[in-house]
């Protein structure tokens, strides 16, 4: 219970007070959330969550409270993020402005988790990219992007999309994988945020949210 105290009960104290102390309405205009009657509305891939305020409780449609983590990254992002739009350009984790001072981190969490969990079950990522709304990213050809045997595009949030490339095994060589980012996911969130959002995404593919 230590651990899960210090990772989620004290910093969302330290967040709740930062919370109540925004202007909602100014928050609501640059984060690109909907704020009525006390609660902001935001899609995180394709569900919707509320997030109230001043209490920065959040819940999903049915009534379901979300996990801390996700709680935490979505009253940053409402506290801090700036919606924008993509100019177009999909990147790396190390092509973002701070990226690179985290990669190593990145990849072991997210990128070759991916690529252990589904390298050798293209039907499997095919399904749980499609069970969080993702769909196939090809090109003007028709082939999937970067040469993948499988990638999909999902909007992490509107106007946020993640593009997941994974290589199936063979006998010459192992699974592989990558995950970019639209490049306006810089205005939204910090570097410690990325990682964050690495683990919701890879989370909900299992169904874990």
């Amino acid at each position: 219970m230590e651990v899960v105290n210090n990772k989620t009960e004290n910093p969302i104290r330290i967040y709740q007070e930062k919370f109540r102390c925004i202007d909602p309405e100014m928050a609501a205009v640059r984060s690109g959330c909907r704020y009525e009657d006390g609660v902001f509305t935001l899609r995180l891939m394709n569900r919707l969550v509320r997030l109230s305020f001043p209490d920065m409780k959040t819940s999903y449609e049915d009534g379901t409270k979300t996990a801390d983590y996700i709680r935490i990254l979505l009253a940053r992002y409402v506290m801090e993020g700036t919606a924008a739009q993509s100019s177009g350009r999909m990147l790396s984790f190390p092509e973002m402005p701070w990226g690179a001072v985290y990669e190593k981190a990145f990849r072991g969490r997210c990128i070759n988790r991916m690529a252990g969990t589904y390298g050798y079950a293209l039907e499997r990522f095919a399904k749980a990219m499609e069970n969080i709304g993702a769909k196939e990213a090809r090109d003007a050809r028709g082939r999937f992007f970067g040469g993948a045997d499988a990638a999909y595009d999902i909007d992490f949030m509107p106007g946020l999309t993640i593009r997941a490339l994974l290589w199936e095994a063979d006998e010459e060589f192992p699974a592989a994988a990558q995950i970019l980012f639209s490049d306006n996911f810089s205005l939204a969130f910090t570097a410690e945020d990325m990682a964050v959002i690495g683990d919701v995404f890879l989370n909900a593919m299992k169904g874990r949210w």
